[in-house]
């Protein structure tokens, strides 16, 4: 009887034991599970954070760029009127020098052509005269105006193009602190 005991008390220790090492085994192989799942969700939101920051810095750095483009056409053109302005004011000066030639060229041909008009030559060509240096001072005062205008267009054009640039690099700082702050978050979320 007392063998017959211990030897059920045996089986049952041992059936217990067994129980104890299923329940162990499968709590081990439920947490592997667990363990896995988290990972796995915390690698797949890494992904998707770093994809929408790296998206969000290459939309801010196009954005960038499309602004220093921009501001440097519009430097450019305004480069281009002031060019387009002293030329007129060139072309200006050279007619002005040209009629005034002519009109001196005209009076003297008067003037030799008919001797009692001598005096009458000589005052219209002393107006012509003074209307020559008249328009050639009007087209150096233009030209001198278009010439500083040009100047200052070409000095805003620069300050234009450095405000572009420091822009597009403001702009690429936060790209990049844009990345870096998903990154960050990616690795903490990992390491969770």
């Amino acid at each position: 009887v007392r063998e017959a005991l211990s030897s059920t008390d045996s089986r049952q220790e041992r059936r217990i034991e067994d129980l104890l090492r299923d329940h162990r085994n499968r709590e081990r192989t439920e947490a592997k599970v667990l363990t896995s799942d988290v990972e796995r969700r915390c690698e797949e939101n890494a992904r998707t954070w770093i994809s929408h920051a790296e998206e969000k810095a290459r939309v801010m750095a196009s954005r960038a760029e499309e602004q220093a483009r921009v501001l440097a056409s519009r430097a450019e053109e305004m480069a281009q009127a002031s060019m387009c302005r002293a030329e007129l004011a060139q072309s200006a000066a050279k007619t002005a020098e040209e009629q005034a030639q002519a009109l001196v060229i005209r009076v003297e041909e008067v003037a030799r052509s008919s001797a009692s008009l001598a005096e009458l030559a000589q005052s219209a060509a002393k107006n012509a005269e003074e209307q020559a240096r008249f328009s050639v001072q009007r087209a150096e005062i233009l030209a001198g105006k278009v010439e500083e205008e040009a100047r200052v267009s070409a000095v805003n054009a620069e300050f234009l193009a450095s405000r572009a640039e420091e822009q597009a690099q403001a702009l690429a700082s936060q790209a990049d602190a844009t990345a870096g702050r998903a990154e960050a978050g990616s690795s903490a979320l990992l390491d969770t």
